[in-house]
């Protein structure tokens, strides 16, 4: 059944699509409704600014151990806050989505289940004015295996880097392009969210595109949809190719 802007409103479509908890039939019909709709799309792409402290704020309790009914609440205002902020950020948007505009380049779409072929992100070594770090050091060392694309020779490398420096997160991310390059796709996948879930930085974009590639191999097509989904909100370099997986996806 069609979903109406008032529905998602309402019952907190976007918030529960952003952090995956809609089930698949309800994240189509959510899917299908802001292809149409540019405000819910608007509206999609300010709580997506907003996921880490979304994602932050539902997960505390459970990290932190917070058993006292004080903590609690202190949680739950901090998760009241994240969405109403994003909600104030969604009308804003949407006063200015009401304004006559071309619609947004998003393909239609379909059912068929692409092949994906991974093609590796590029790599230009960073000029340091500091002596590097031995981590730093080791990256480098493998990162002139990774450029000739040689990800066999690169991944040792990568991964004594992250064993030296576990929150090197460019480490991380080049160490899940070269496992699914190579067919390690469940490891991959995991390298990846963890990219994502560090927040803000160069390679977020880049690392939903690819996590987006690894459900696709792993056959989670709802999943894949919904990383997909996520890149065109990030509104990056990455987005057309996202809309077109996307489209590909539900022919």
């Amino acid at each position: 059944m069609a979903m109406t802007c008032e529905e998602i409103e309402r019952e907190d479509v976007v918030e529960d699509y952003v952090l995956g908890r809609l089930d698949e039939s309800r994240q189509r019909a959510f899917e299908d409704h802001y292809f149409e709709c540019t405000t819910c799309l608007e509206r999609l792409r300010a709580v997506e600014d907003l996921r880490p402290l979304l994602t932050t704020a539902t997960t505390a309790p459970a990290r932190r151990n917070l058993r006292t009914p004080l903590a609690i609440l202190a949680a739950a205002a901090v998760l009241v806050l994240a969405v109403r902020i994003g909600q104030q950020e969604w009308m804003n948007r949407a006063e200015e989505a009401r304004r006559p505009r071309a619609a947004p380049d998003v393909v239609l779409p379909s059912t068929n289940t692409p092949t994906v072929t991974i093609e590796l992100p590029p790599y230009a070594p960073a000029r340091l004015r500091a002596v590097p770090g031995e981590a730093q050091r080791i990256f480098r060392d493998a990162m002139v295996q990774y450029t000739p694309a040689n990800c066999t020779g690169a991944l040792p490398g990568l991964q004594r880097a992250l064993a030296v420096d576990d929150t090197y997160m460019q480490a991380r991310f080049y160490l899940g392009a070269c496992e699914l390059h190579t067919g390690a796709v469940n490891e991959a996948a995991t390298n990846l969210q963890r990219v994502i879930a560090a927040g803000e930085s160069p390679y977020l974009e880049d690392a939903v595109w690819y996590l987006a590639q690894a459900r696709v191999k792993q056959g989670d097509l709802a999943a894949a949809r919904q990383e997909l989904a996520r890149v065109i909100a990030l509104n990056g370099d990455r987005r057309e190719a996202a809309a077109r997986l996307l489209g590909e996806l539900r022919r």
